[in-house]
This record gives C-alpha cells, structure tokens and sequence, in this order.
C-alpha cells in the first residue's frame, strides 16, 4: 500500500515525530475550561482511543486555545467556515468487525461452551477535523466553559479504591505492579513533590493492574520489568492510561520514565499497528476502572 494512503502508517509516523522530538503526544497540558477529552463540539461527544493523543498534540502544536473540534461539513452546517489556509488534522474512524472462524469443511468452529469462535478485527479510516480556533462565525454555545472537577484528588483517590487492586507503600524509590500478588507497590505519598504526582504514577501502575487475568487479561504484564515488544507495548499502554485517568480526573498528567522513549520509537519503527493498538487497550483499561466507580465518586 502506497505509504501516503495507509492510515496506519500516518498515524504512526505522526507520533513517531514527536516521540523522536522528545514530546509525549498523549500528554495534555491544561487548557482552562476545555473538556477532558478533545470533543465533536456539535455532538459533545469525546474522541476516544489514538484520536485522543492525536488531537492532544495538535493542539499543542498550534497552540490552540479548544479541544473542541469539528469536520468541514459541520462547520458549513453549522454556519460557520473555516479560516482561510488553515489545514486539517488527521483523525481515525476505526470501525470493529468480526468474522467466524470455521472448518475446512465449512462448518462453524465452536468454543467449550458451544459458542461459534470469532475472529475479531478491524478496519481504520482517516477523516479530517477542524479545531474551533480555526473556525469563525459558529453559535456561541460551542465555546461554552468546562468546569475543572472540583476535587481531582479524590476523584483519582476513588478510582483506586473501587479497583479491588491491593496497594501497598515502604520508603523506596520505584513504583511497580507485582502480577503474581496482584499488588501496586509505592513509595511513600511524601516522597513524591505532590499529590498530584503520586497519583499520576499510582494510575500507571493501577493501568498495568488492569492486566491481570482476573481483569483484562494482557499477556504483557508479565514482561513489565523486561526488554523486548511485549514490554514497550505494556508501558506504552501503562503511559496512555495514566494520562488518559489523569485528565479524567482533572491532574495534569506526566511522563513517568523518559528511559521508555527509546523502547517505544523501536516498537513503533517495526509495527505500524503498535500505536493504535495499544491506544485501544489503554482506553479498555479507562472503561474497565470507570464501570467499576460509582458515578458518583467519579
């Protein structure tokens, strides 16, 4: 495939870019009164999985002041145009498909409980959006303020302690998931420079948790400590979830080990799926510790 049409290869370059740059694409700087998330400003939905860093960066690149976005059509429906020479960005429409497994007479293979085996997959897409601050003549309405939640702190404090995950501290100078006792160990919360801080790289170590059979089921978790693919993809998702808890929390998220650059750029250089990939597993790992907070507590 012709490298300028694989979108696969574009969103991986795009990252490899920064990487090599020494920015982390899916790290948020705050930006007062936007969403969490970057948002469809007409839907008010949020983007979710590699569009999140995706748009997280472009914004940061050009400075702009909204992680509020919208297509060319919904600009011009909405009575809005865009600014003149303004160029788009790259979004991903990935679109979940599946298709039974069978025999080589034809007939459906089944599981122990006599369920048709799946093959699942899917197909990417790209499609272009406009951010707000390239775009005039739009209702008001769009640029209403988010409110910043009121209590980072323990909103992030309650998705720990609704995980079920077991976290323990000693004077050390490493955070680390234990698999084998399923178990977080930390430093001390004083020895980080903030709270802030400490639950940043609490929500690193609570993604990897995520992992465990007993949850998810990510074969990398056992590699977490050692060298190869297996390993960058678990801290690559590790990362990704954290910033990603972060900013649902209202903390501004941190790059946890700059060591890990390296390992990620020779992962991403030799598997042009491995970002999005793991873009999509860090966001099962989001949903799978938000379904397990009370609403209330988020």
């Amino acid at each position: 495939m012709d490298r300028h049409h694989d979108i696969y290869q574009k969103v991986t370059d795009q990252i490899i870019v920064e990487l090599e740059q020494d920015c982390i694409p899916w790290l948020r700087p705050w930006r007062d009164g936007e969403p969490p998330f970057p948002i469809n400003a007409l839907s008010g939905r949020p983007y979710h999985g590699i569009n999140i860093p995706l748009l997280w960066s472009r914004a940061s690149q050009e400075s702009f002041a909204s992680d509020r976005w919208l297509t060319f059509h919904q600009v011009r429906l909405l009575g809005g145009w865009v600014h003149k020479g303004e160029k788009s960005s790259l979004a991903v429409l990935y679109l979940p498909r599946f298709r039974e497994l069978r025999d080589d007479q034809g007939k459906p293979l089944l599981d122990d409980t006599g369920t048709p085996r799946r093959h699942h997959f899917g197909i990417a897409r790209e499609f272009r959006l406009f951010n707000l601050s390239q775009c005039d003549g739009l209702p008001s309405s769009l640029y209403d303020p988010v409110s910043r939640p009121d209590q980072p702190v323990e909103a992030a404090e309650a998705i720990v302690a609704h995980s079920g995950v077991k976290v323990r501290h000693r004077v050390q100078s490493q955070a680390y998931y234990q698999p084998a006792t399923d178990r977080v160990m930390m430093p001390h919360p004083l020895q980080f420079e903030s709270r802030e801080a400490y639950y940043a790289t609490l929500l690193h170590e609570l993604t990897h948790a995520t992992g465990h059979p007993s949850r998810l089921n990510r074969t990398g978790i056992a590699n977490t400590g050692a060298e190869g693919e297996a390993y960058a993809m678990e801290e690559m998702v590790a990362e990704m979830g954290s910033a990603f808890l972060c900013a649902h929390c209202g903390i501004e998220g941190r790059l946890q080990h700059a060591s890990y650059i390296s390992y990620w750029l020779a992962l991403l250089r030799q598997d042009k799926h491995a970002v999005i990939r793991a873009s999509g597993m860090a966001r099962n790992a989001c949903e799978w510790l938000f379904n397990t907070t009370p609403q209330r507590c988020q």
